[in-house]
């Protein structure tokens, strides 16, 4: 199973009852669907059960909407799920020149440049 907002969604309708439609990428957890601490941590525990990721107990706290949680779950998944998901297979005339090792995905970070 991949994770994305619709397993937010579908994880927020089982818990909470919102609907689906409801929740969208920037929707605030307390003001936007009215979820307290204790609804967001059972929300953590059923992307635990879907994941397999711990999360520390102040988690619930710090979330603020769906965007973070969504970015928090996708950085903490182990690598070769983040691969396969996200950037395919490797072809295999490539996949026999280069050991496992080598194959990792990364994040690039791009930050405005000032040439004044």
């Amino acid at each position: 199973m991949t994770f994305s907002i619709q397993t937010i969604r579908c994880i927020l309708y089982r818990q909470t009852g919102i609907a689906p439609w409801r929740v969208n990428i920037f929707s605030d957890f307390r003001q936007d669907l009215a979820l307290t601490d204790w609804q967001i941590e059972q929300v953590l525990d059923d992307i635990a059960l879907v994941t397999g990721l711990t999360f520390p107990a102040d988690t619930a706290q710090h979330l603020t909407d769906v965007f973070d949680l969504l970015i928090h779950v996708i950085l903490r998944l182990p690598e070769t799920y983040d691969a396969e998901f996200y950037y395919g297979p490797l072809p295999g005339q490539l996949e026999e020149k280069l050991r496992p090792a080598n194959y990792a995905p990364t994040l690039v970070a791009f930050s405005a440049v000032h040439l004044n």
